[in-house]
């Protein structure tokens, strides 16, 4: 598992701890639109939200809920994470967690010309933020 997948699934598991929600299932897939529609087929029973790992297997769900007859968000709410381009363009326009690429591939490109500068790197973990997109892909709570 690679260590961003980890720190997601870490959040998700806190998060579950802190609200104290208990009836949650985790399925481990690859990071792929094909892993979120073969993984949703799987489900036995369907829930009443779907946070997949990240925006590709969002689609994937999403495909494998239609293919179902469910509707998203009326019958199952759907979030991503990635905010890649098309996010907002899919039907219906997907929730989830945005990153700062640009900030991301900077910190990348600092440290790739430190090395091809010859320069001895120090190992720096980078944590950047990140922001919710709420889009038309899940059910909006009321209290």
């Amino acid at each position: 598992m690679t260590s961003t997948a980890k720190e997601r699934l870490e959040g998700f598991l806190d998060r579950m701890k802190k609200y104290k929600i208990k009836d949650y299932q985790v399925l481990y897939g690859e990071f792929t639109f094909e892993s979120g529609y073969k993984l949703t087929k799987r489900l036995s029973k369907i829930p009443d939200a779907i946070i997949a790992g990240n925006d590709l297997m969002a689609f994937g769900v999403i495909e494998a809920l239609k293919e179902r007859g469910l509707v998203v968000p009326e019958d199952v709410s759907v979030t991503g994470f990635d905010d890649m381009f098309f996010s907002k363009y899919y039907k219906p326009s997907l929730t989830t967690v945005r990153q700062d690429l640009y900030e991301m591939g900077k910190q990348a490109g600092k440290v790739l010309f430190a090395l091809i500068s010859g320069k001895k790197i120090r190992k720096k973990e980078y944590i950047l933020p990140t922001e919710i997109v709420i889009r038309d892909s899940v059910k909006e709570r009321r209290a």
